[in-house]
């Protein structure tokens, strides 16, 4: 919970207003901490979501600290093996995941009428444990659809401790001068018989941060081989780390979505 401090001199608190530079500006923010796996709540004024979203290791622990739009795994313990599905997605979200939305998103788009769709993010990796650093873009026929979506992008930007994506390697393809590795598979839900398809690149050069990363044209690659349809919409937009071992210590520097 924020602390309120009243009482100081008008002069003085228009001082401290005008002296917070902007990129310091969300240490203002209220400082927001949880263990619970399904944790959602919004962030940076309703404009971004953070989700803890442990959701395939019941008995595990993963806690995470998140100011503004960004964030932290304080904790996190997990031991699965990296030749399945992670434990966990902890991640900021522009737009809805299931019925939870941020406000005034500019999603979902409809994939053939797509707008400016682009993102910076810089975050911070750990010399241990099993994970990647990833984008995740969610599709579906209807827009804010409050379920699993029919179709996937991952953009992993780094990864460590031997995961790969679902399915096969599909080749190797370049975007916007960047080369990534391109992977596609089915993942399906048994318990629900659901099904969705997933579309992952990989980034041969590993990196940590990107800047006006465009995701219409990450989209469009996929929509020209026809994994994902120009009927679909974009639901949302994710930044986040699968976790399949360890984790404590991944951190979201920074998370911006434009879509104006």
């Amino acid at each position: 919970m924020a602390k309120v401090i009243r009482g100081l001199p008008a002069l003085l608190a228009l001082a401290i207003t005008f002296s917070i530079p902007p990129a310091e500006a969300a240490a203002a923010a209220p400082v927001m901490t949880s263990c619970d796996n399904f944790y959602n709540a919004a962030v940076s004024d309703g404009r971004y979501r953070i989700q803890n979203n442990v959701w395939n290791d019941v008995g595990g622990t993963q806690c995470l600290r998140a100011t503004g739009a960004r964030f932290e795994l304080t904790r996190s313990n997990h031991r699965k093996p990296v030749n399945g599905p992670p434990a966990s997605y902890a991640s900021l979200y522009k737009g809805c995941h299931y019925r939870a939305c941020s406000a005034a998103s500019g999603l979902p788009q409809r994939v053939d009428r797509m707008q400016r769709v682009r993102t910076d993010w810089n975050s911070s990796n750990v010399t241990s444990g099993a994970y990647n650093t990833s984008l995740d873009l969610w599709f579906d026929p209807r827009p804010n659809f409050a379920s699993i979506n029919a179709g996937e992008i991952m953009v992993w930007l780094n990864h460590r401790g031997g995961p790969q994506p679902a399915g096969s390697r599909m080749g190797q393809v370049r975007i916007d001068g960047t080369a990534y590795d391109l992977w596609k598979g089915v993942l399906r839900d048994s318990s629900r018989n659901i099904s969705w398809v997933v579309v992952t690149y990989v980034r041969k050069t590993q990196v940590t941060a990107v800047a006006q990363l465009d995701l219409r044209n990450v989209t469009r690659d996929a929509t020209r081989r026809n994994y994902i349809k120009n009927g679909w919409y974009l639901n949302s937009v994710q930044a986040g780390f699968e976790v399949w071992q360890g984790g404590k210590g991944l951190r979201t520097n920074s998370f911006h979505v434009y879509t104006r």
